[in-house]
């Protein structure tokens, strides 16, 4: 049983998917893990990722969070770690967030794009007004559940105990699973704690929709906060 699993959402992402996994598998050198693609391409992606050696799960969803409710049941690791495949993070940074796990006693770490390294034009101005509204939104609705306020609810870099998650019955599909899983580990008293990463701009066109993604986001957390107080 690997001790790491590494998930990789992808659609259409032929131009960086070999070198990400190449660079995942340098970065955790040594240390037993496996790599899931969970595609829905139309493009060479899947081909790619098998001949870098990785466990591709094809399906025809679309949507963030279907790409990783296919994956998940397919994981082995004791740990999993969620990661884009557009080339946007750097995989050496998944090592001091794994140790940072283990020193802090964490159950789930958030990459902080916010307090890394961000290169110029990586994240545009919608995007940075959105993250910050809905992470300070986010920090105002669970400030009883965390030990500090959070910087960057939406990274797409992420830590998480395998047993952890299995108990979150996660079920959104979009964009939204991001500030689902957060809420959901929030809401079970888990310790959360961010490590500063690098950010890079993206190569290809974002399949992010600021206001559509946004809407489904605001949708999430008011639906959540009317539940709270029924």
């Amino acid at each position: 049983m690997p001790a790491v699993t590494i998930i990789l959402p992808c659609r259409d992402e032929q131009t960086t998917i070999g070198a990400c996994i190449k660079g995942i598998r340098s970065a955790l050198k040594g240390m037993s893990h496996e790599i899931i693609v969970s595609d829905s391409s139309k493009d060479h992606s899947a081909s790619i990722a098998r001949s870098c050696g990785a466990k591709v799960i094809s399906h025809c969803l679309r949507g963030y969070g279907a790409a990783y409710l296919q994956a998940l049941p397919h994981a082995k690791g004791r740990v999993i770690v969620m990661m884009d495949a557009d080339g946007t993070y750097d995989p050496e940074d998944i090592p001091h967030m794994l140790k940072a796990r283990t020193d802090y006693h964490a159950d789930l770490v958030l990459g902080s794009r916010f307090h890394g390294r961000m290169q110029p034009g990586a994240m545009g101005l919608t995007r940075r007004v959105g993250n910050r509204f809905f992470t300070a939104w986010f920090n105002r609705k669970y400030r009883a559940s965390l030990a500090t306020p959070l910087s960057d609810t939406h990274c797409g870099l992420r830590v998480i105990k395998a047993d952890l998650l299995s108990k979150l019955h996660l079920k959104e599909t979009g964009m939204e699973f991001a500030i689902e899983l957060l809420a959901k580990a929030a809401a079970c008293d888990t310790r959360i704690i961010e490590v500063p990463i690098q950010y890079r701009r993206r190569a290809t066109r974002s399949k992010l929709h600021p206001l559509r993604d946004g809407l489904r986001h605001a949708r999430f957390l008011l639906r959540s906060t009317r539940q709270s107080t029924q």
